[in-house]
């Protein structure tokens, strides 16, 4: 889930990717105590404390809060960068965030694996990714430690395509923020918000084993939809410098 806060409007953009089509979008007044009452009151005033906080130098934070889910208390876990403008330099003028249901990422982190070379076992993978495809800019296989692309063959058998996957961030060498390395490191699914010279992202990084091959499989979301860019999908706000 992610989700877009404009302190002019007082209200918070929530993209909920579980939901189909514009079932996923929800406009939501921050003054309406309906719209935060899954939030404790504590959590609510930790949150906006840690939010003042923040700096244009230091415009990220990460906190955790209970929620509940079907019946059941979950930990989540809220990321957030603050949006700054030269225009109103002592305060934030938006912010950007996402949220994560911890327990459940805990509870599934048995990665996606084909159990052989099979080519029935090929479609697997395959179908995931085209399922995803719907929801995601990008679904692609990557091979961190490489700073490979992955595409896997008839007979299921992953092989490189050449293509560097730093490269769809401008850049020659690997990523210095790379969740996807972390990912496959601690076999996980992490995530964060990217930030390019104009555009903004929401990525996805999961642990993947295909056939015995261990490698990474990365869902990007652009944020071109978002109050944040304008028409020529530039950025319109100062603090959209890379976090790699």
């Amino acid at each position: 889930m992610q989700f877009e806060y404009d302190t002019i409007s007082q209200s918070v953009l929530v993209v909920d990717w579980s939901r189909p089509g514009k079932q996923s979008r929800t406009i939501m007044d921050v003054h309406d105590p309906d719209n935060m009452r899954p939030l404790r009151p504590a959590d609510v005033t930790r949150l906006r404390r840690a939010l003042k906080a923040t700096t244009p130098e230091n415009n990220e934070l990460s906190i955790s809060v209970l929620l509940p889910v079907a019946g059941e208390q979950h930990w989540h876990s809220i990321r957030l960068h603050t949006l700054w403008s030269p225009l109103s330099p002592g305060s934030y003028i938006g912010v950007i965030g996402c949220m994560t249901d911890t327990q459940k990422e805990q509870s599934s982190h048995a990665p996606l694996c084909c159990a052989d070379k099979s080519t029935a076992n090929r479609p697997l993978i395959v179908e995931d990714m085209q399922r995803l495809g719907r929801i995601f800019d990008v679904v692609r296989l990557v091979d961190p430690s490489a700073n490979a692309v992955l595409e896997l063959d008839a007979d299921g058998t992953l092989h490189r395509t050449g293509e560097r996957c730093a490269a769809f961030w401008d850049t020659d060498s690997s990523c210095a923020n790379c969740i996807s390395s972390r990912a496959f490191a601690e076999h996980t699914t992490l995530n964060k918000l990217e930030f390019t010279r104009n555009e903004m992202y929401f990525v996805i990084a999961k642990y993947v084993s295909i056939n015995g091959t261990p490698c990474v499989l990365e869902m990007v979301s652009r944020l071109n939809e978002g109050r944040w860019i304008d028409a020529n999908g530039a950025a319109r706000i100062c603090s959209c410098s890379s976090t790699r």
